[in-house]
This record gives structure tokens, sequence and C-alpha cells, in this order.
């Protein structure tokens, strides 16, 4: 799953993409032959929030049309995402039940670290504590 948020937060795309493309999304057949597999590379586009108020915000998902809706559940279901805001990429996929995947929070804050660094050019230097995802570090 690759969920990518626009630099102004207006939108969150979401994308189906790798294996989830066979087992989720019902691409497991091509010129008749079953297809088990795809690369990471390879994606979908599924649906797209405007206006997001969560990363994953199941009250708009349950709002959705039964196989949309149902589609969503089971991509965010997924242990592996691949997360994207403002040219920066993450794999999130986790190795601890306590480390979550970025949230909007977490955007709100890259935005914010973003203007700050723009205006403050004399700043080298960071530190992160509880890093959590590990996107903000990146």
């Amino acid at each position: 799953m690759i969920i990518k948020v626009s630099p102004d937060l207006k939108k969150q795309e979401i994308f189906a993409n790798g294996n989830q493309l066979a087992n989720i999304m019902g691409m497991d057949r091509k010129n008749g032959k079953r297809i088990l597999t795809y690369p990471d590379s390879e994606k979908v586009y599924v649906h797209t929030f405007k206006n997001p108020v969560l990363i994953t915000d199941n009250y708009q998902i349950s709002k959705l049309k039964p196989t949309l809706r149902d589609t969503l559940f089971s991509l965010y279901a997924s242990p592996r995402k691949i997360f994207e805001y403002d040219g920066v990429s993450t794999i999130y996929k986790p190795s601890y039940i306590s480390v979550w995947s970025p949230s909007i929070d977490t955007v709100l804050f890259a935005k914010m670290l973003n203007e700050i660094f723009k205006k403050r050019k004399d700043l080298q230097k960071a530190l992160e504590i509880g890093c959590g995802s590990g996107f903000l570090s990146k």
C-alpha cells in the first residue's frame, strides 16, 4: 500500500502495490495464467481522500461503497505500507508491535519543520527523540 499526501495536505492518495495487486485487488490472472506476485514498483490507484484529517480514517472509509470500503480496509490491514510526503518516502513494515506508521501529526510536523528550515539557513543539525516510524528522521 502506498499512502501519498500532497504537499499542501489537501489530498491523500491511496495505491495498492506489489503482491496486494493479486491478493487484494484481484489481479491474479493475466493472459489466462495465474499471477501471485508483483514487484513493489507496480501500483494501481485506489482512492483519494480530500482534506484528510487522519492517515487511517475509519469513519471516512466506512462511508464509501462496500467494495471500495472493504478494499481500503484490507489495504490498511496489510503490514507493509509506503508513506510519501513532500518528496520523502518511508517503507513501514513494523518489526515491533508498538511502532506506529506515520500519522497526520507527523505530516503536519514535517511541513512545519520544512518551513523552519527554509527560513533558518543557519540550522545545521536536528535531534529527534522517540522517532516512532522514523519518517521525520529520514
